[in-house]
């Protein structure tokens, strides 16, 4: 285990009760893997939290042989094979089941509808197909519908799967087939724990996580209000194009879609279009550094006084707390962190704090 120990100390304080991605390099922008353990209970006692709970080395440990058991890896930030950086919240850990050089390939993110019509089913797959002929790695959800056509369609060609749950846990159950043919043929990654089930607040990370690690979204059959809209939606943040197939105008199942072209959105006249456009249109990836996460720790009760009552059960931006408090961007993250491990609040998907509804 001489080989882990970085590794370990990386999960032990991810892993961390109350910590998250941007907990995480929030901590390491001023402290080293050593020290942020200490710093975080410390902090926690002042959000008002008197004990975190925090792995142990052994613990650890046994995770990393666990997955080592089931033939699964743990990434971190820095192995060859960890995907390019696109979000600054984007998890530093990943757990990885299959065929992980897929990684190394051009990604493109085909998601949808959980109840598809016969249309949306064979045009998934006809795209599917299509861009796995010409070297794309497909790139879904693992959900019923069209995530599992998706899947299917390019097992020959390679397809990645992103679970809400812990790498070892099948959901849906409905699809351990094909979880087991991914596992041999192409790729399951996670950023959640082994034993961990698919609850609730998984699923937006699970999008967030696509919408970071591909080059482009497709949407090709959903609703207004869907999973697959909110990775629409996180692929745009991150300036990611996003494809959408037009479908008939009097079938609410593609109401998403007639939303995404009427804001921007690349209309799919046939897969050529994926491809011509990604090709046109590749960006380099730019990881953003731990600069972007600056923490002052130079704050008094006055200053958390202040914070704590602009924070509300309302979702609320950072930069918005900054400028009504008065307070610099660094000084005010030291202060949401200290509430954040003191299990008062929650960091949303879309970049807003709020309070923890317990």
């Amino acid at each position: 285990m001489n080989n882990n120990n970085n590794l370990i100390k990386k999960m032990r304080l991810y892993r961390t009760e109350n910590i998250g991605a941007i907990t995480y390099k929030l901590l390491l922008s001023k402290y080293s893997l050593q020290d942020a353990l200490e710093a975080a209970q410390q902090m926690a006692m002042m959000g008002g939290k008197k004990q975190l709970k925090i792995p142990t080395t052994e613990e650890m440990e046994e995770e990393i042989l666990l997955h080592e058991k089931i033939g699964a890896k743990i990434l971190e930030e820095g192995d060859e094979f960890f995907p390019p950086v696109t979000c600054g919240d984007f998890p530093p850990i990943l757990s990885v089941l299959g065929n992980i050089t897929l990684l190394k390939k051009t990604l493109v993110g085909v998601v949808g509808t959980r109840l598809p019509s016969l249309q949306g089913i064979q045009y998934t797959k006809y795209i599917c197909e299509f861009l796995g002929e010409n070297n794309h790695i497909i790139v879904s959800g693992f959900a019923k519908g069209i995530d599992t056509v998706a899947h299917e369609s390019s097992l020959k060609t390679g397809t990645i799967a992103l679970l809400p749950c812990g790498i070892d846990v099948i959901f849906p159950a409905i699809n351990m087939l094909l979880y087991n043919k991914i596992k041999d043929k192409g790729l399951l990654m996670t950023d959640r724990p082994l034993q961990q089930p698919a609850i609730s607040r998984n699923f937006p990370q699970r999008n967030k996580l696509l919408a970071a690690i591909c080059q482009g979204v497709v949407i090709t059959e959903a609703t207004l209000q869907s999973g697959s809209m909110m990775t629409a939606n996180f692929a745009r943040k991150m300036s990611k194009p996003v494809f959408s197939v037009p479908g008939h105008p009097l079938d609410s199942r593609y109401s998403g879609n007639k939303n995404i072209i009427k804001n921007g959105g690349v209309l799919i006249e046939n897969p050529a279009t994926i491809m011509e456009y990604l090709k046109s249109h590749l960006k380099e990836d730019i990881s953003p550094s731990l600069e972007s996460f600056p923490l002052d720790t130079n704050v008094n009760n006055t200053m958390r006084a202040k914070v704590l009552q602009l924070v509300s059960f309302v979702p609320t931006s950072v930069e918005d707390l900054c400028i009504y408090s008065g307070y610099s961007l660094g000084e005010v993250n030291y202060i949401l962190l200290e509430l954040e491990l003191g299990g008062q609040l929650e960091r949303l998907p879309n970049g807003k704090v709020s309070f923890l509804i317990k």
